[in-house]
């Protein structure tokens, strides 16, 4: 179990020894045209599917129009990703024949680069129970298996109060398997039934009939049942609210496409208003049940919604909700609800489906996914997951006012005789950055869940740790970043770069963290496949402690951002340690 947000709160990697050679990732693919940081583009992925629900093939950048806040603006940027080609599910499982693809983008635009996409597997345990979670667990166990997403571009995140890492972004397919095992395995957090609310206040109204007022019993024990209810339901949804939008800033240095399986029962936006249609339906008439009705929290959690797809929809995250406890009986079928009021329970079903599917069809709209709701087993919807990551049109364009923080509307259409009868998919609009610091979130994104972009292929060393007093060792760092690939301006009497290394530290018990900045200036190397060897000196307590390391390019404004782990022992403490019998 490993935090990643509380209050600072962060995940750990595999371990590594606090001596000798650390971890280095290879290098990861280039950024696509637009991600660098001075350079702002709004991506914005795009999925087109005849009636039946097959994606439609051979569309150029001439069969689109891209609205900002209503105002046409110029596609810069065009691609139809589609690798493997789709498959038509109406057709026996054939790949669907479309007309052929464009022999390039129209002049002027520019085709972006082929990114990778990423799948985030988000488990809302504070709206779960236990038996849907093993099934999708399982479920989702044996797609990876079929490696329909590499398994080293898997993230898999468990939320409760505070938000988990269960395998980081590089992990092996072991290691992501023994995740979703121990989340299937996690025992509930607290009552995720709605029904057993309902019960409640039927069992309230049931010993009320003995009381010369019935009605005004009913009306003092409900309204307190119902508040509380209401407080409970607003405290889970706006958790995981916020751990949602944390995830999303966490993985804003990620680059490309990131899909975010959000796999939750139920995400309110009206709470309780279930428990109080019920209460108007046994007791019509009481001022109480209005008071109730406009006292929650709604509009600010439906703010909180929007807040999140506009944070998701910036760092190109499409969302597709899934709710594992899929198909159940209506009220009354059960064994254990036969005894509820037909007369209270009208209309209430169908408001309980409603107010629990409210948050999750919000955000599968706004990010451009699609929600599975109703669904026992999840075969063939992971597998339209899957066909989604690789089969998409990407557009791009510059903004007309960039770096001023705002949310923006976006619109795709299209246009000609082959709109007629396709449907668009996308994300409905994105929130400008404004003046947030890109450093920082790719800092924060490495520590939390691996996030790495390592394009000046940068590896990590350490020297020999030594005490540096008042109980903090000294830890040399030797960052190494390949010559060739920097850029060097020329100098007497050599040529010279300009490097900014930034390292920051989790310390994995005390959660506290800690960071540097140092520039150098190295000269060119006399051979060009020279490694530069920028050295820091970290001085951190003993304990584990996550490293993340930016490498910043000042000529060339180019970054990377890698992470490890390290272990520092404290030797009298091991000492001890190996005298235990």
């Amino acid at each position: 179990m490993r935090t990643v947000f509380s209050a600072g709160a962060l995940a750990l990697a595999v371990l590594l020894p606090a001596h000798g050679a650390l971890s280095a990732q290879a290098p990861s693919p280039p950024a696509a045209a637009g991600e660098a940081l001075e350079v702002l583009l709004v991506n914005v992925e795009v999925w087109v599917h005849d009636e039946r629900g097959v994606p439609i093939q051979g569309l150029g950048v001439e069969d689109f129009e891209l609205l900002e806040d209503g105002v046409a603006v110029p596609i810069t940027h065009f691609a139809e990703i589609r690798t493997p080609p789709p498959v038509d599910p109406l057709a026996g499982g054939l790949p669907v024949q479309g007309p052929a693809a464009p022999g390039g983008p129209e002049p002027g635009v520019v085709e972006p680069e082929r990114e990778p996409g990423h799948l985030v597997l988000y488990f809302d345990q504070l709206h779960l129970a236990p038996l849907g979670t093993r099934r999708l667990a399982r479920e989702l166990r044996e797609f990876l298996v079929e490696q329909k997403v590499p398994h080293e571009r898997v993230l898999v995140v468990r939320q409760g109060f505070e938000l988990y890492t269960e395998a980081g972004l590089g992990s092996t397919r072991q290691e992501v398997e023994e995740a979703l095992d121990r989340i299937a395995q996690a025992p509930p957090l607290g009552e995720v039934d709605p029904q057993l609310a309902l019960s409640r206040l039927q069992s309230r109204w049931e010993m009320a009939q003995e009381t010369p007022n019935p009605c005004q019993a009913f009306t003092i024990d409900a309204r307190a049942e119902i508040a509380s209810r209401m407080a409970e339901i607003e405290r889970r949804s706006a958790t995981t609210l916020e751990n949602l939008r944390a995830t999303a800033r966490l993985l804003a240095a990620l680059p490309g496409p990131k899909t975010l399986l959000f796999a939750s029962d139920s995400l309110e936006t009206r709470p309780g208003a279930d428990l109080v249609r019920f209460a108007q339906n046994t007791c019509p008439g009481q001022r109480e049940w209005d008071d109730l009705a406009a006292g929650g929290d709604t509009a600010q959690l439906v703010q909180r919604v929007t807040g999140f797809a506009q944070e998701a929809s910036r760092n190109r995250i499409t969302v597709y909700p899934f709710r594992p406890s899929g198909l159940r009986a209506p009220l009354r079928m059960g064994a254990d609800q036969r005894s509820l009021d037909i007369r209270s329970t009208s209309g209430v079903d169908l408001l309980q489906r409603a107010v629990q599917r409210d948050g999750l069809l919000e955000l599968a709209r706004q990010t451009g996914g699609w929600a599975v709701l109703d669904r026992n087993r999840f075969e063939g919807e992971l597998e339209r997951v899957a066909a989604d990551m690789t089969g998409y049109y990407s557009l791009a364009y510059s903004p007309p006012h960039p770096g001023v923080a705002d949310e923006h509307r976006l619109e795709v259409r299209l246009r000609g005789e082959r709109a007629k009868g396709l449907v668009l998919r996308h994300r409905l609009g994105y929130r400008d950055p404004g003046q947030q610091d890109p450093l920082q979130e790719a800092l924060d994104g490495a520590i939390a869940f691996g996030v790495m972009r390592n394009p000046l292929g940068v590896r990590l060393a350490a020297g020999t740790v030594e005490p540096a007093g008042e109980n903090l060792y000294a830890l040399p760092l030797h960052v190494l970043v390949p010559a060739a690939g920097v850029a060097f301006l020329p100098e007497q009497p050599s040529d010279r770069a300009t490097v900014q290394v930034t390292v920051q530290t989790s310390e994995a018990r005390t959660r506290r963290r800690a960071k540097l900045q140092e520039d150098f200036r190295p000269a060119r190397p006399p051979s060009g496949g020279d490694l530069l060897d920028l050295l820091v000196r970290l001085e951190l307590p003993a304990g584990v402690h996550v490293v993340a390391v930016a490498v910043r390019d000042a000529i060339a404004r180019e970054l990377s951002v890698v992470s490890t782990t390290v272990a520092i022992h404290d030797p009298a403490t091991a000492a001890a340690g190996s005298r235990q019998p």
